[in-house]
Parts: structure tokens; C-alpha cells; sequence
């Protein structure tokens, strides 16, 4: 269940702040994830705002690690609505996973 999936993020919160005003602004946060059940979980939805790309950096799942190599090589981006935006992936089973989000201002 949800209970045993972790987030967290550098920034301590999924939201970074911006100058107001400006369009043109990015920050970049480090987001980790981790997947305590044995099952991979496909077309799992990351919810955040204003986020203009994701690249997973880390995934304890490569077959370099012993793992079975359920990777996220392309993440698709959903900026539809406010509520519901953010990114979907797929969790590895009983690993770790870290992105790069690059968000808007």
C-alpha cells in the first residue's frame, strides 16, 4: 500500500520558491523515492507543481546493483491542470530512486 512508499526531497517540501515575477526563473531539486514492497508498481503518479522536466539519476535496481533493472530512461511530464501535474514512473521493486525535477517560476 501507500505506506510503503517514501518521498523526500532537498528542498524539504515538493514546492520550491521563486522570485515573483519571474517567468524565466528554474530551480532544481533532488527528489528520492523508495519502493519497500517487492512488487514493481508501473504508471505511479509524482504530484508536484510547475515542473518542467524529470531525469532519474539513481536507481538501486540497475542490474549493476543486483536488481532487476526496471529503469525510468523517459519520464513523461503531465502540466494538464494545477492539481494535477507532476510526473509518472515506474517503481522499482524494493529500491531507492532518485530524480532530478527541474521546476518552472
Amino acid at each position: 500500500g501507500a505506506g510503503n512508499i517514501v518521498a523526500d526531497t532537498a528542498y524539504g517540501s515538493f514546492a520550491p520558491a521563486f522570485t515573483p515575477g519571474c517567468n524565466s526563473c528554474v530551480a532544481l531539486s533532488n527528489i528520492s523515492l523508495t519502493n519497500f514492497t517487492p512488487e514493481t508498481i508501473p504508471n505511479y503518479f509524482v504530484k508536484l507543481h510547475h515542473v518542467k522536466s524529470a531525469k532519474e539519476v539513481f536507481n538501486s535496481d540497475a542490474l549493476q546493483y543486483g536488481g532487476s533493472n526496471h529503469l525510468n530512461s523517459e519520464i513523461p511530464i503531465q502540466v494538464e491542470e494545477a492539481l494535477h501535474s507532476g510526473f509518472t514512473i515506474t517503481l522499482s521493486p524494493l529500491a531507492t530512486m532518485i530524480f532530478e525535477v527541474e521546476f518552472l517560476g
